[in-house]
């Protein structure tokens, strides 16, 4: 499917050759580069944020109905050193 939409894309209607590619680079627009880049930044970053969202408000139904016990602080090592002046 991908593959025969970018092919009409590309290829011209009148002729049989392939359109220039060092001409195609030079029609894009600045507005068109810039919304490419956002476009190609926004999705990574947006699912990274989602995920982090997910895990935090795992955590905290987890904290809140008392399942996660956190770390035993008990026989930590700096509990029995002297503190410093």
């Amino acid at each position: 499917v991908f593959l025969g939409s970018a092919c009409s894309l590309v290829r011209t209607s009148k002729r049989s050759q392939w359109l220039d590619l060092s001409r195609l680079k030079k029609d894009i627009q600045p507005w068109q580069e810039r919304h490419s880049t956002e476009y190609m930044t926004h999705t990574p970053l947006g699912s990274l944020n989602s995920i982090g969202y997910l895990w935090h408000a795992r955590r905290a139904r987890a904290t809140a109905a008392r399942f996660e016990k956190g770390i035993d602080r008990d026989f930590e090592h700096v509990l029995s050193m002297t503190p410093l002046n």
